[in-house]
């Protein structure tokens, strides 16, 4: 996810490039299912899962020409077992 600036990020996002410039390297996109993974963290770390749970984040996205706001909460995965609220200051 790459928009985690945004208070209310999209769930899904389509992603789509026409062209590449030849001297691009890479042209690779990986997408990977974050709930399987927190899933999988949940059941390897299950102590470090729940300090995540627990423990207020920052997020902030510096800019080079601008200001932005900082980013104030808890993670939130949101399936049958995994429930993490999100509080904003």
């Amino acid at each position: 996810m790459d928009l985690l600036m945004y208070e209310s990020p999209p769930g899904i996002q389509f992603l789509h490039c026409i062209e590449f410039d030849p001297s691009v390297e890479g042209r690779e996109t990986t997408f990977k299912d974050l709930y399987a993974v927190a899933e999988e963290f949940r059941r390897t770390y299950p102590e470090h899962f729940r300090i995540l749970c627990r423990v207020p984040l920052t997020f902030e996205r510096i800019h080079a020409t601008r200001f932005v706001l900082p980013f104030h909460g808890y993670l939130i995965f949101r399936i049958k077992r995994i429930c993490i609220r999100i509080f904003l200051n």
